[in-house]
Parts: structure tokens; sequence; C-alpha cells
């Protein structure tokens, strides 16, 4: 078995925000134009650490954990594609 290392060696700044009834975390890496990542399921932000480096020399590069990822924790209200795009 293996495993894979998604740390950049320069974590991002880490946030929370209170957005539609969860509180949702966030990083933002570098600066410039903003650049949102948005993870697929069963993933996190942390899954962009190793690209992080290079779009943050352009970009201000913000990640996200969705309802029930990484670090935002699940609220009584089923996953749906639907709630976590809005």
């Amino acid at each position: 078995m293996t495993t894979t290392d998604w740390g950049t060696g320069s974590p991002g700044t880490g946030h929370y925000a209170e957005v539609n009834g969860i509180n949702l975390y966030y990083e933002t890496h570098g600066a410039g134009r903003q650049l949102i990542l948005l993870h697929g399921g069963l993933g996190s932000g942390e899954m962009f650490g190793p690209v992080l480096p290079a779009l943050g020399e352009r970009h201000q590069v913000i990640t996200v954990d969705l309802q029930g990822h990484g670090r935002t924790a699940d609220i009584d209200r089923p996953i749906d594609v639907r709630l976590m795009a809005d």
C-alpha cells in the first residue's frame, strides 16, 4: 500500500466562513487574480497541494473543503451536489 503526500510545505491561510448553514473551511494561497479550486467527492482542498505553489505564482488560489469533507464538518442535511454548489 502506498500513501500520497498532498502537502505543499507552505500552508495557506486557513479560515472558516458561515455559508448556507455550514461552517465552511477554506484556504488562500498566493496573490493576483482569484482562482477557486473545487474538489470532487471524497476529496478536500488539501488534494491540490502539489500544484498550489505554481498556481500561487500568478493567482490568489482559494481552496475549499465542501460539506462533510476535510475540515468542514457535516451537518444534518443530505450531501447534495446542488446544495454544495450553492
